[in-house]
């Protein structure tokens, strides 16, 4: 499929590099993640705040994102992901 020079969506926001993921990008065990599941269930508390504690942080207060930029011209990757969203918004 040809990509290159069909239109582009102006609804992509470049977030590569701010180190999101699961927990603002904290590393977490998968035996960690049960025990929050399992714990929510029992107590009904939301697993997310249980993973907080048990990965040394804060519960989750609300969450302030920094306004994402735009992706730089020349980046081929950006360029393919935004003609594909433009190709879905169009079908």
């Amino acid at each position: 499929m040809k990509w290159e020079g069909n239109r582009e969506s102006d609804n992509v926001e470049d977030r590569r590099g701010d180190g999101g993921g699961l927990l603002g990008g904290r590393s977490i065990g998968i035996v960690t993640i049960v025990v929050a599941l399992v714990g929510g269930w029992i107590f009904g508390i939301n697993p997310l705040t249980i993973l907080g504690l048990l990965s040394g942080g804060a519960p989750p207060a609300q969450v302030q994102q920094a306004p994402a930029h735009r992706p730089p011209a020349d980046d081929r990757m950006a360029s393919f992901v935004a003609t594909v969203l433009a190709d879905t918004e169009d079908v």
